[in-house]
């Protein structure tokens, strides 16, 4: 049988995470050490309380027929008492301070690992976000930062105080009573064999778990952004039969990881009745055959009788009764720890799905970015530009064209066709990879060109308008931090967005939530060429720039987008062709290639594929 080199090691699955935690806690290096020191120190003081109490118990039963004068028993009593409540006491005091250090350190570490997340996410390059789905990077953010977070604020204090008195009242049994400390250590390998099991078993579902909850967190961001098409198209059913199979899903992986942890519980309880049950009829028999099976025990008696000891029902009874005590302190945090190991999972699953941010490859310069650019011409050349977003299929072929400074190009084609890949290779969303390919701006390779100043010199308007939760000011402000109120109202005037805005009751100091949400798609996208406007930059980019927009809009606007484009070099992206149809070169793309070029006069006589789209029914004569 082959052995699966797929598995996951525990070193791997388990090492990591926790190494890479340590790395945030390190920080709290000092405040940690405390929590662990007083974690030995409150396992040391319950110990010392147990135990005084066998020896206080043992003291009752030896002088309770005794002729002692009841004022000395009374001192005795009220000295223990006194010294058990000052006990008590100080072991609260101690697990308080421990309590906030640790949750001071919970904090620290999911506010650090948050921001370096989030620091990390507006790094990663563009496709890390084309192939994740936002909600389930929300998911990372959120979710599994959260559970991290519960996980240490609640678990390594009863973890570290657990695991101590585990040690220590092991060392308890052992001195009291080898017999019984023996069996205690013979029993926990095979408590923990069955323990470990089902831990290995549960965890990678705890994985899927985390994977399926980012995955539903995703669907529902998505189904919730797109509520007006949903009820549109009144496909409401399948959105909630979509959410209900992904629902389903989770429950299922929930009870596979849940139910196989949690059965520690039950087998834990049993194996520590077990333990008691055996060690009470080993000391039943022990003490019936007058066998001593205590290690630091006092019988009465003169140890020079022959009949020594004289082992009586009450000091078995005590000494029973320690052993007990001191087997349950020893067995329950066993059970306390594994009681842990839910939430301790799902705290791995979360640290290793934001480990997997961590490991993505962010967005920095390269080798031979070495040329900052400023002031741009905008002369831009296309060399056999071939592109594959998975180095199997090409979306661009052999892609050739000059662009002089200042020109217009309109880029045309069906879906599909390479025009916004066009548009990610000229930003540098993507770099170019292929060697006999390349840009050239200002005839510097755009290899050579380092991205933040190339995006300085690039104003760009997508399809898709973004809209931040700010005023409107701040909004296109955006654009130009240091923008004047005065500039960006200039803006939103030659953009046509200024009357709109000024009907509004806060005019331009009215917050737009939930990406504008109570304005129109139309009217978003004006804000969006408010701010191509107000930003100062060689290239201009309009990627189906006006496709919200209506017709007469468009053209109250025509204008507008002419001086916009004045001494910049421009691209735009049309599916209705009267955007480009003033354009200085069209190019209309197919299957990733330049199938014609010339301006809006040249193709029409060509009558080929720009004739046949511009004469189609598809273009009624108010579009062109």
């Amino acid at each position: 049988m082959k052995k699966n080199n797929n598995k996951i090691s525990i070193k791997e699955r388990y090492g990591k995470p926790l190494k890479f935690l340590w790395t945030y806690i390190k920080d709290y290096k000092i405040s940690f050490i405390f929590v662990i020191v007083s974690s030995i120190i409150v396992s040391l003081l319950i110990v010392g309380i147990t135990v005084g109490n066998y020896y206080f118990l043992k003291f009752i039963i030896e002088n309770i027929d005794s002729k002692t004068q009841i004022p000395e028993h009374s001192a005795t009593v009220a000295k223990f008492m006194i010294s058990l409540m000052i006990t008590l006491l100080l072991a609260l005091i101690i697990y308080t301070l421990q309590t906030i250090y640790m949750v001071k350190i919970a904090q620290y570490t999911s506010k650090s690992l948050r921001k370096d997340l989030y620091f990390k996410i507006l790094d990663l390059k563009l496709q890390y976000f084309d192939s994740t789905p936002s909600g389930d990077i929300m998911s990372r953010l959120t979710n599994d930062i959260n559970t991290i977070t519960l996980a240490l604020t609640q678990n390594v204090t009863q973890f570290l105080i657990s695991s101590t008195l585990i040690l220590f009242f092991l060392i308890v049994l052992l001195l009291f009573s080898p017999i019984m400390g023996a069996i205690a250590i013979i029993f926990v390998p095979i408590q923990l064999s069955v323990v470990y099991w089902l831990f290995k078993k549960s965890q990678p579902n705890f994985a899927k778990k985390q994977a399926v909850l980012g995955e539903l967190n995703g669907y529902a961001e998505e189904t919730i952004s797109g509520q007006k098409i949903i009820n549109n198209f009144n496909k409401q059913h399948l959105a909630i039969a979509s959410f209900n199979k992904k629902n389903k899903n989770l429950e299922h992986i929930s009870y596979k990881s849940d139910l196989l942890s949690s059965l520690s519980n039950p087998w834990n309880t049993l194996m520590g009745n077990v333990l008691i049950g055996i060690m009470y009829i080993v000391a039943m028999v022990l003490s019936i055959n007058k066998i001593n099976f205590g290690g630091i025990q006092s019988s009465l008696g003169d140890p020079n009788d022959p009949n020594y000891p004289f082992i009586t029902a009450a000091l078995t009874m005590s000494l029973l009764t320690a052993m007990m005590t001191f087997t349950k302190n020893f067995s329950n945090p066993i059970y306390q720890i594994f009681q842990l190991l839910t939430l301790l999972q799902s705290a791995i699953a979360g640290t290793n799905r934001a480990i997997v941010i961590t490991e993505q490859t962010k967005e920095v310069l390269l080798d031979s970015e070495t040329i900052d650019v400023k002031k741009l011409k905008g002369h831009i050349k296309f060399k056999n530009l071939s592109f594959s977003y998975d180095n199997k299929k090409d979306v661009l072929k052999n892609i050739s064209l000059d662009v002089e400074p200042g020109q217009v190009v309109g880029i045309v084609g069906p879906t599909g066709s390479g025009k916004t890949t066009i548009i990610n290779l000229l930003t540098k969303f993507y770099d170019v990879t292929n060697e006999e390919s390349d840009i050239l701006i200002d005839d510097i390779s755009i290899k050579n060109i380092t991205k933040h100043s190339l995006r300085q010199e690039v104003s760009i308007v997508l399809q898709d308008t973004f809209i931040f939760g700010a005023s409107i000011y701040e909004n296109i402000r955006y654009a130009k931090e240091n923008a004047t109120n005065e500039e960006i109202e200039e803006a939103c005037k030659k953009a046509n967005a200024h009357n709109f805005i000024m009907s509004l009751e806060k005019g331009y100091e009215t917050i737009l939530e939930n990406n504008a949400d109570d304005i129109s798609q139309g009217q978003r996208q004006l804000l969006a060429i408010a701010r191509a406007f107000l930003k100062t930059s060689s290239i201009l980019i309009l990627d189906e720039a006006t496709s919200s927009i209506d017709t007469k809009t468009e053209k109250d606007i025509q204008q507008g987008m002419i001086e916009l484009s004045k001494g910049k070099t421009t691209f735009m992206i049309a599916h209705r062709l009267s955007t480009i149809k003033h354009a200085d070169i069209i190019v209309v793309l197919k299957d990733g290639e330049i199938l014609e070029k010339g301006n809006h006069q040249q193709l029409l006589k060509l009558d080929g594929f720009y004739a046949n789209m511009y004469n189609s029914k598809l273009n009624t004569p108010e579009d062109i």
